[in-house]
């Protein structure tokens, strides 16, 4: 037995070379949404979300459930009993479904979530009525769904939010409870609604080695797609974010797992592609480096990408998911990753600032920490100014320490709350200049790129040139308080080409 499992561990290194069905282009073509977030948008809202998505090349949106039935909550207008659905239920999927239809998105529709039970479940793997009452209450579900949203054209299949691990289901009757009582009669159904809905699931592993290793992954996932013959697709957690033990190389093993199992069953296999570091101070996304490494490693794998979540791809989630958009579109275009040549760099003021948001090193505005909302009262990485006199006009200089070669991407970050006196800058106000000290070059007027859930708004000019200076000048009327997270100075580095086929930026 310890000999045929070390033989195929060692042909599943070698699936690399002989891969001819994976797809090739590493780059994100969708991801998960949960529905908290979105609660109350209209149409309008929902199109500019999903413009934002294809605009770095994303068409599937995989909403992650419909239902939390751990806290007994509906998102949509159901009929199961002792469900409280939210405030904008009534409206909320109806808009994104009618955004999709008119954006040709590709929506797949999670049904219930139910994490605490379906975990406890699974590590007991006890005789009870569970996997019953989950049939029962997932089929109403995708009954509603369908229903209501089957006549989208955007509408291309439904998600089991269930997430299958490496470590319970290692024994034929562990297997038979779950492709028989739980799998089955769900996938079946959904199948019964209109055979071309895809049904997918989104498992996980953990490379600890008390769990099933590779290669008993791998004939796990035969097993079940065997048993299971209407689940079309399977989402594969990269797990690169969510524990420490999945290194890059482990990926590249239980990538390779899954590849066989589904080419042996003729699946689909998608990366689910984490977006996130858990434990890490800014939750997510990671620095741009890491994802492009997770991409490059799961492409000889996987017929298509998505990640976890759209949220931290992003230009308006927050300063930092702007920072992963603007270095994701360079990527596409085959460039290199832009430098922030602003980091701990020394700048003055031409007003002081307040004392109740005080700058006392002068080192807050290019630490590279970026506040997601407002903190009344001066806590937090920002630096405010006040002024009443409707005729205020801060300056602020930034020094980069020597003339810096290649400057293209100047931002400015903002905080604002105006129920706090803590208007908006207004849109055509705010300008930025370079200089070496001798000649001024005025670059224009920059444009505020707001986000909708948080109070912050990014002031950015990009340019075509490309220009050499010591200093940069931002220049902002005010009124009331101005309150700033960060100054940011971008230089384009020498190109080496990164060849991404069959894709343009629209």
């Amino acid at each position: 037995m310890l000999k045929s499992i070390g033989i195929l561990f060692v042909l599943l290194l070698c699936l690399p070379c002989v891969l001819s069905t994976a797809a090739t282009d590493a780059r994100l073509g969708g991801g998960f949404l949960t529905p908290e977030p979105y609660l109350g948008y209209s149409v309008e809202d929902w199109r500019n979300e999903f413009q934002q998505m294809k605009d770095i090349g994303m068409r599937t949106v995989i909403m992650r459930h419909t239902i939390n039935s751990s806290i007994m909550k509906s998102y949509y207008p159901t009929n199961i009993p002792g469900m409280t659905m939210s405030a904008t239920a009534a409206t909320d999927f109806d808009n994104m479904m009618d955004a999709a239809d008119a954006e040709e998105m590709d929506v797949h529709l999670g049904l219930v979530i139910d994490e605490d039970t379906w975990f406890k479940w699974n590590w007991a793997l006890t005789e009870t009525s569970y996997p019953e009452e989950l049939v029962s209450t997932s089929t109403i579900v995708a009954n509603e769904l369908f229903a209501r949203y089957g006549g989208h054209s955007s509408l291309k299949g439904m998600y089991l939010p269930q997430e299958i691990d490496n470590a319970n289901y290692r024994t034929e009757k562990a297997l038979g409870v779950l492709t028989n009582r739980v799998l089955n009669p769900i996938c079946n159904h959904i199948k019964s609604l209109r055979s071309s809905l895809i049904v997918s699931d989104a498992p996980f592993y953990n490379s600890n080695s008390a769990y099933a290793q590779p290669a008993e992954w791998q004939s796990i996932w035969t097993t079940i797609l065997n048993a299971c013959p209407n689940l079309d697709l399977i989402i594969v957690q990269d797990g690169i974010g969510a524990n420490t033990l999945n290194t890059f190389e482990v990926i590249e093993r239980y990538f390779a797992a899954t590849r066989a199992a589904c080419d042996a069953t003729g699946r689909q296999f998608w990366s689910d592609l984490e977006m996130f570091t858990i434990g890490a101070a800014e939750y997510a996304p990671p620095d741009f480096s890491r994802v492009k490494t997770q991409l490059a490693i799961e492409a000889p794998y996987v017929d298509h990408f998505v990640c976890w979540v759209w949220q931290y791809c992003s230009p308006t989630y927050s300063p930092k998911s702007f920072a992963f958009n603007c270095n994701y579109k360079r990527y596409l275009e085959g460039k290199e990753t832009l430098v922030n040549e602003s980091l701990g760099k020394s700048y003055s003021y031409s007003l002081a600032p307040s004392t109740i948001y005080p700058d006392p090193n002068m080192t807050k505005l290019t630490d590279g920490k970026w506040s997601i909302d407002y903190v009344q009262g001066g806590e937090g990485d920002m630096v405010g100014w006040w002024d009443t006199s409707n005729a205020g006009t801060l300056t602020i200089t930034l020094d980069l320490g020597e003339v810096k070669k290649g400057l293209t991407d100047f931002r400015l970050i903002m905080i604002h709350a105006d129920g706090a006196a803590v208007p908006a800058l207004k849109s055509d106000s705010v300008r930025v200049m370079v200089s070496n000290g001798v000649s001024n070059v005025d670059l224009g007027l920059m444009t505020n790129n707001e986000s909708k859930s948080t109070n912050y708004a990014i002031y950015r000019l990009t340019t075509s040139n490309e220009y050499s200076a010591r200093y940069v000048v931002y220049t902002f009327p005010f009124y009331q308080w101005a309150i700033c997270n960060e100054i940011e100075v971008y230089s384009s580095p020498p190109q080496t080409p990164v060849e991404i086929s069959g894709f343009e930026l629209e």
